[in-house]
């Protein structure tokens, strides 16, 4: 029965209705068809009936003809005979089915010539043609005989019984033949043979007639016409004729008995014909009538169930649109005033009435769901705000723990101090990642993350979140591993922030719980043809791994693999939960690969669409020329490598420092690679830096960084990409500076500028920041005015004071920074002054508190706690500093 349920109510309502109208159609027509043949039946029954009738009249005429020919009269009829022919020939197609109509059509033919014959035959030729016709005649009723038609006993019993009277009728009439010939000639055997012959045939005709079951009234007329006298002297002319005895009567009296005899017959037959002629016309109206009646019921039937039909499917279609259009309203408009029409006393009345109970119910909890909502969105919103609260309280004091970190590793600490050190910026670095990762999952919770997407090089994104986690690396003695695709494309579209934050997660993980061997990032792109490629990026290691059965639920918020790796390594679980979620977000996913005691490999894979296939060429390298010292073939390659990208070339290729000593050739920049150079071979640089004016770069490796002297800038293998090109730029400028302050000839006139003081303006009402943030840009070598609060900001720029640029802090007493921010750039609109600088520092990461500073009015923002790179970087940007 379910298999119905995929069928429309309308379509089960319209075969509801016309299957049991297709129904009784069908047994109606049936029950029509049946009788419309009965009908015809007995319509071709009647029409045989006329035939016998004909056939009579016609064996009649032949025989008056016939024995007018034999009296040779002058007065023949054959005009009588050739109409009843004709009549005949009417009748024919009519009075047989087609299975004997050419039969009969053949027999027509043969009494149509037998008739033409008729009047050239002589007298003595009519016995032959008597025969002839006879045969005809007897051919005639026994095809009726066996054309049977389909009617009912009764008819078929009358119809049987009529064929005998006209088989007495023919023999009859061929008996009284044979009498006129044999009056004339009584010793002629032959046709006392056929007298004898026809005797018998009558004989039995009788008996069979007995033998069928004919009713009363039929029986007393056959009895009352063959006890008729004329019967009598008939049978005794017979009689004395087949004995050969004397005749008692006159010729002609005893031929006037058998013509009495034969219209006695015909009476009968007549009589006959008409009864059942009677009871065929009966039996055919009773016929249409019955037709006529299941018409009727027909007509009726189908109108009943037409009009229930119509009406129950009106009632049902059009209740049914009613409740979903009321419904849809309902959905809608939220307009619970609508109500489903209950007119009526039917089964849909009560449904009615109850479908508005629960419209009224559903009203309440509508109402109960939307105070429930509210509460939750409040409670929610509470929670989100204490959260941002407490992640600004805790981001004020950590962002002093951090600087001031950052400016102490700067000043001559002992080994020890310096190993202090590090254990508090770790410290700081765990923390800050556990307060963004807390916050970070209240937002997605909360449905107030999303995602932005930016033009960003995935390579530096990798690069940069390696820097990150570098020296726990170092620290634990892992190798590190980088393999980037040679075609990633150089911009794609990417929330770089979120990309970065979901990496470092995993790396983090990744060191966390690996003792020994490696860290593994790989990351490959696979391009396609409408701008999009498939990225894909990899972070294995080589650490303590995760079981199969555990490696779902470690996406969960707060669940790592079990207890005891949560004793051991520490953590609260939240940071693969957000990795999954942010995934996700940016239209990606995340799965893992792990064998327990073997390792991890992490796979990220998303599609981005790509905004610069190929990485810009920089002018800046041009004819640069660089040399290598380092016997590691590797290292070489990858170097060489490197340098194209940035637009120059590794020209020369050394072995060691005394090699590049003997070696005469001019070139700038020098790369050392601290892992194969002694201590005596630095020593000679020296001597190499004053025999030439070049730069040297150290080159190491993680777990065999050396700090060397006289090395302008160092890279750290594998980590490249901007840091080397950073790192080239360091080196160009500290050559620079040793050029400016050597010794300038006597004699030589030198132009002196008076240098400018850049004045940086930190607006900061929390001391240990200020202190922070000023000691900062001290180092940079940049002068600053602190200002408590936003009014104080404003009260010194709208006084004319010398500010290059602001760091405006926004969560301040007095006046906020965003307040501040827009007072500020309104005075610099009324006095068409150039726009300074703002970069927020905010310890807020909320997106909607991001927005609204560049919406107030703010350059950029930088998010509390700050490293000193960071913040320099953001100055460094900045045009009126950049000089």
């Amino acid at each position: 029965m379910n298999l119905l349920n995929y069928f429309s109510i309308k379509t089960r309502m319209l075969a509801l209705v016309l299957l049991p109208l297709i129904f009784a159609s069908v047994l109606s027509g049936l029950e029509i068809n049946t009788q419309h043949n009965h009908v015809q039946a007995l319509n071709m029954v009647n029409h045989k009936i006329d035939f016998l009738q004909s056939l009579s009249k016609l064996n009649s005429s032949i025989n008056n003809v016939r024995e007018d020919l034999f009296n040779q009269s002058t007065n023949v009829d054959f005009a009588q005979l050739n109409s009843d022919i004709q009549q005949i020939e009417q009748q024919l197609p009519s009075s047989f089915s087609a299975q004997y109509t050419t039969e009969m059509q053949a027999w027509y033919e043969s009494i149509s010539e037998a008739n033409k014959e008729l009047p050239e035959i002589a007298v003595d030729g009519l016995n032959d043609w008597s025969t002839w016709i006879n045969e005809l005649q007897v051919q005639a009723l026994n095809t009726l005989e066996k054309d049977r038609t389909n009617v009912s006993e009764e008819i078929n019993r009358e119809l049987a019984i009529l064929y005998q009277l006209q088989w007495l009728s023919l023999w009859s009439i061929d008996e009284k033949w044979l009498i006129s010939q044999l009056l004339l000639n009584r010793n002629n055997n032959e046709l006392l043979n056929q007298l004898n012959t026809i005797t018998e045939r009558q004989q039995l005709l009788v008996e069979r007639f007995i033998d069928i079951s004919a009713k009363p009234e039929q029986v007393a007329l056959l009895l009352d016409t063959f006890s008729d006298k004329a019967f009598e002297q008939s049978y005794q002319l017979r009689s004395h004729i087949l004995k050969g005895e004397a005749l008692a009567e006159s010729t002609q009296q005893s031929l006037a008995a058998f013509s009495q005899r034969l219209n006695s017959i015909q009476y009968v037959v007549s009589t006959f014909s008409e009864q059942l002629t009677d009871n065929i016309h009966g039996e055919i109206q009773h016929s249409k009538n019955l037709i006529l009646l299941f018409c009727i019921a027909l007509l009726a039937s189908l109108l009943c169930i037409g009009l229930i039909g119509a009406n129950l499917y009106g009632r049902i279609i059009n209740y049914l649109r009613h409740v979903i259009k009321t419904m849809s309203q309902i959905e809608e408009t939220h307009d619970y005033s609508q109500k489903i029409n209950e007119a009526g006393h039917d089964e849909l009345s009560v449904f009615s009435s109850k479908l508005n109970n629960l419209i009224n119910e559903r009203h309440q909890n509508d109402k109960k769901i939307l105070r429930a909502k509210s509460e939750a969105e409040k409670a929610n919103q509470a929670k989100s705000s204490f959260l941002a609260n407490m992640s600004h309280e805790i981001r004020t004091p950590l962002n002093g723990i951090i600087g001031m970190s950052d400016i102490m590793s700067s000043t001559k600490l002992t080994t020890t101090q310096k190993e202090y050190l590090q254990t508090i910026e770790t410290s700081s670095q765990a923390l800050l990642l556990l307060i963004n990762d807390i916050l970070d999952l209240s937002k997605i919770e909360s449905g107030n993350l999303s995602i932005t997407n930016t033009d960003a090089n995935i390579s530096e994104v990798i690069y940069d979140t390696l820097t990150i986690v570098l020296a726990k690396v170092v620290e634990k003695n892992l190798d590190l591993e980088v393999e980037i695709d040679a075609d990633m494309p150089h911009l794609i579209s990417l929330d770089e922030h979120r990309m970065r934050q979901v990496l470092m997660n995993l790396l983090s993980n990744a060191v966390k719980f690996t003792n020994k061997g490696s860290i593994k990032v790989v990351a490959n792109a696979s391009k396609d043809s409408a701008g999009y490629i498939d990225l894909t990026i990899h972070i294995i290691d080589s650490g303590i791994g995760i079981a199969k059965d555990k490696q779902q639920q470690i996406f969960s918020p707060f669940t790592q693999e079990d207890d005891t790796i949560t004793r051991q390594f520490g953590g609260t679980g939240l940071g693969l939960a957000i990795c999954k979620q942010l995934v996700e977000l940016m239209g990606g996913t995340i799965s893992i690969e792990s064998v327990k005691g073997e390792g991890c490999c992490f796979t990220i894979a998303l599609k981005s669409q790509i905004v610069t296939l190929d990485q810009p060429k920089d002018s800046q390298f041009n004819g640069l020329t660089a040399a290598l010292i380092s016997n590691n073939s590797e290292l070489t390659e990858q170097l060489n490598k490197e340098c194209q990208q940035q637009g120059f070339t590794l020209n020369y290729h050394y072995q060691s420092c005394f090699d590049l000593l003997q070696d005469k050739q001019a070139f700038d920049l020098l790369f050392i690679d601290s892992t194969c150079s002694t201590r005596d071979a630095i020593e000679t640089l020296p001597e190499l830096l004053q025999q030439k004016n070049i730069f040297t770069i150290a080159v190491n490796t993680p777990k065999e960084k050396r700090t060397l002297d006289n090395m302008d800038a160092t890279i750290t293998l594998p980590l490249l990409g901007n840091r080397f090109r950073n790192a080239i730029h360091n080196g160009i400028e500290n050559r620079q500076l040793r050029q400016k302050q050597q010794p300038v000839p006597h004699g030589t006139d030198v132009e002196t500028t008076e240098p400018v003081n850049i004045v940086v303006l930190i607006v900061e009402d929390n001391l240990v920041n200020q202190k922070v943030a000023s000691l900062l840009i001290k180092q940079a070598g940049f002068d600053f005015i602190i200002a408590n609060n936003g009014q104080e900001a404003f009260e010194f720029i709208s006084t004319g004071e010398s500010i290059h640029a602001i760091l405006m802090d926004c969560m301040m007493p007095v006046m906020d920074g965003f307040t501040a921010t827009e007072k500020i750039r309104a005075w610099e609109n009324d006095n068409s002054l150039q726009r300074l600088p703002i970069i927020a520092l905010t310890a807020s990461v909320l997106d909607q508190d991001i927005q609204k500073c560049y919406q107030s009015g703010m350059d950029d923002y930088l998010a509390k706690p700050f490293k000193k790179e960071a913040l320099l970087h953001k100055l460094k940007s900045l045009p009126k500093l950049a000089s």
